[in-house]
């Protein structure tokens, strides 16, 4: 992926992640394009993810939207995701780089195919 590409893409996708939620797989595709793989995948997205939540939160509160009760729980239950991050990292160093990218393209694939089902599903 280019440099413009890159921006291009992280630009749209920032704007994104700033108003919804559940965006973290639409940044793998960016990620990999960008030739991130293996430890450094890993730190980016997490980066990303906490930047954009962090952000999130602090604005929210900020305007009243977001009281510091939840926000409290939403820090405490972002800090328990702490110890996955270095479970992948143990994984990542056992795996070979073209299976981490196969793996990351399937759950990309499962997840885009199950945001097509589920609607179909609560017919």
């Amino acid at each position: 992926m280019s440099p413009v590409g890159l921006a291009l893409a992280g630009g749209g996708l920032g704007i994104i992640s700033g108003t919804t939620t559940g965006t973290g797989m639409l940044w793998v595709p960016v990620l990999l394009g960008a030739g991130l793989v293996g430890e450094a995948f890993l730190a980016t997205d997490a980066s990303i993810s906490v930047a954009t939540n962090m952000t999130k939160a602090v604005i929210f509160n900020q305007l009243g939207g977001l009281p510091f009760g939840p926000l409290a729980v939403g820090l405490i239950i972002g800090a328990c995701t702490v110890p996955g991050n270095y479970a992948a990292r143990w994984i990542l160093r056992r795996t070979s780089v073209r299976l981490h990218a196969r793996l990351l393209e399937a759950m990309v694939l499962i997840g885009g195919l199950s945001l097509l089902v589920r609607p179909l599903w609560q017919l």
